[in-house]
């Protein structure tokens, strides 16, 4: 884990709660990257808005983040990319 902030990102304005961290998949040859898991607060509980996290992929710091869904909010229930569920 990298570090962990705030911010809104999906265009309600009220912030979410981001989990930056550097990720390595072991035995790929890969080089590592950065990824942010977000949560949305619900009434009861916090929820992974799931959509997201392939589209934080490269983002390096909270400034990177909130920038980039800042103009590409991501809603709680957006399918993730290249899903066919509805």
């Amino acid at each position: 884990m990298k570090s962990i902030f705030s911010a809104d990102v999906d265009g309600d304005s009220q912030p979410e709660l981001c989990v930056l961290s550097k990720e390595y998949e072991y035995g790929t040859g890969d080089d590592s990257y950065f990824a942010t898991d977000c949560y949305h607060r619900t009434a009861d509980k916090f929820e992974l808005i799931e959509a997201l996290a392939p589209l934080s992929i490269g983002l390096k710091n909270a400034k990177a983040v909130r920038q980039h869904f800042a103009k590409h909010p991501v809603k709680p229930g957006t399918p993730l990319p290249g899903s066919t569920s509805q």
